[in-house]
C-alpha cells in the first residue's frame, strides 16, 4: 500500500473512534480558526490604520520642504533652481512663511503656528478640507476665504484651534501677538487685529489644533519683509523617494539649505506605528500559538486512543517514521482547516466592518432584512 497513511490519516479525522475525541478536535479546529480570524482583523485595522494616517500626514505635510538660512529672498528663482536640480520628479511648489504666535480672543490665549501661505498654489500641494466660519458646512476655496476683500486681514483657524478660543460665529475677530524681526515696537504695535474668514480640518488633531493660515502677502506687510519666504513646499512625483530626492538637493543648493522629507518630519510617529504594530502581530501569534498547542493534545489523545492499531500496524512491518507521518498528517489536516476557516472569518467581518458605512448598498439591505425580520416577530 503506498499511501496508507494518508488513506489511515483522513479515516481518523473522519471518524474518530470516541465521541470525547470528536468534540476536543472541533474545539481544536474552532479555537484556532478565532485566534487566525483574530490575528487577521488586528492586522487589517492596523494596516487601515496607517494607511489613513499617512494619508492624513501627506494631506498636511507637503513630501519635500526645502528652507534656507535665514530667509529665501526670491523664493520664485530658488523654487525654478529646484526644478531644474529635480527634473521631472518636481510636480509643483508653493513658498511659505511661518511665526510662532499668540491668539487672543473671547479672554483666552493660545500659543498656535503663524502660516503664510499663497492660496493659489497652496491647494495644488496640500488636501485640507476648509470651510466659511459659522453653522454651514459647504466646504470653500481657501483662496476664496483668505482674499476676501476688507479692512481687516483674514485668517483661517484650524477647527480645534478655532473651537478652544471660542470662535464660532460668521463675524468673529481676534488679536494675534506677531513679533517682528525689522521693528524694535512696543508690545501694544506688535498685536495685529485679523478677521477669521474659516475654518480647515486635516483629520489630525496636533495641526487642527496649532495652526493657522494667512495670505503670505498680508503676512509680509505686517513684518515689513516684502517678498521673502521661509522656505518651499512641494509635491514629488514619487512621494517614497522623498528622502534621495532631499539629500540629492542638499547636495545639490549647498550647506545653506535644508532640506526635509515628509518622512523625516513624521518619523517618530511612523516609527510608533511600525513598533506597535509589530507588537500586536507578536500577541496575537502567541494567541495563535496557544491554540495551536490544542492540535497537540488532540494528537496525543488520538495516539494513546489507536494504541492497539499502532501495536498492528508495527507487527505488519510499518516503520516508526511511517506511523509519525499518519499523525503529523492529521496535525497538519487539522492546523490548515483552522487558518483556512480564520483566515475565511477575519476577512468576512473585515468586509463587514467595512461595509457598515453610511449608504452601503450591501450592509444596508442586510440590516434592512434583519429589521423587517424583528419587527414580524
Amino acid at each position: 500500500m503506498k499511501f496508507w497513511d494518508l488513506y489511515l490519516a483522513k479515516k481518523y479525522l473522519r471518524s474518530p473512534s470516541k465521541r470525547g475525541i470528536r468534540l476536543v478536535l472541533r474545539l481544536a479546529i474552532l479555537g484556532l480558526a478565532l485566534g487566525v480570524a483574530t490575528l487577521t482583523l488586528t492586522q487589517a485595522v492596523l494596516g487601515g490604520f496607517e494607511k489613513v494616517f499617512r494619508e492624513s500626514i501627506l494631506g498636511f505635510n507637503a513630501h519635500l520642504v526645502v528652507m534656507k538660512e535665514g530667509e529665501m529672498k526670491d523664493p520664485a528663482a530658488e523654487e525654478k533652481e529646484i526644478s531644474r536640480v529635480l527634473g521631472g520628479e518636481f510636480v509643483v511648489g508653493t513658498p511659505f512663511l511661518y511665526r510662532e504666535v499668540l491668539m487672543v480672543a473671547h479672554g483666552r490665549v493660545k500659543g498656535a503656528v503663524f502660516k503664510g501661505i499663497d492660496p493659489l498654489t497652496f491647494a495644488r500641494v496640500y488636501a485640507v478640507k476648509t470651510r466659511p466660519l459659522g453653522g454651514t458646512q459647504v466646504p470653500a476655496k481657501i483662496e476664496d476665504l483668505l482674499r476676501t476683500p476688507g479692512n481687516l486681514p483674514t485668517v483661517v483657524l484650524g477647527a480645534d484651534l478655532a473651537q478652544e478660543l471660542g470662535i464660532e460665529g460668521s463675524e468673529e475677530t481676534l488679536k494675534i501677538f506677531l513679533p517682528k524681526k525689522s521693528s524694535a515696537k512696543g508690545v501694544e504695535k506688535d498685536f495685529q487685529t485679523f478677521r477669521v474668514a474659516g475654518t480647515f480640518t486635516t483629520g489630525l488633531y496636533e495641526f487642527d489644533h496649532g495652526f493657522a493660515f494667512v495670505d503670505i502677502q498680508r503676512m509680509q506687510e505686517i513684518l515689513g519683509n516684502a517678498g521673502v519666504a521661509t522656505g518651499i513646499e512641494m509635491l514629488l512625483r514619487h512621494p517614497l523617494e522623498a528622502d534621495a530626492r532631499a539629500a540629492e538637493l542638499k547636495s545639490a543648493l549647498g550647506r545653506e539649505y535644508e532640506a526635509v522629507s515628509w518622512q523625516r518630519l513624521n518619523g517618530p510617529l511612523f516609527s510608533a506605528l511600525k513598533k506597535e504594530r509589530v507588537m500586536f502581530l507578536l500577541i496575537m501569534a502567541t494567541v495563535v500559538a496557544v491554540a495551536s498547542f490544542n492540535i497537540v493534545g488532540v494528537l496525543l489523545l488520538m495516539i494513546f486512543d489507536r494504541g492497539r492499531e499502532i501495536s498492528i500496524l508495527r507487527a505488519i512491518g510499518a516503520s516508526n517514521g511511517a506511523v509519525q507521518r499518519l499523525f503529523a498528517y492529521q496535525g497538519l489536516a487539522i492546523g490548515v482547516l483552522g487558518a483556512g476557516f480564520g483566515i475565511a472569518l477575519g476577512i468576512a467581518i473585515a468586509w463587514l466592518v467595512r461595509s457598515s458605512g453610511p449608504g452601503n448598498r450591501p450592509c444596508s439591505i442586510f440590516w434592512a432584512l434583519w429589521i423587517n425580520r424583528r419587527r414580524g416577530e
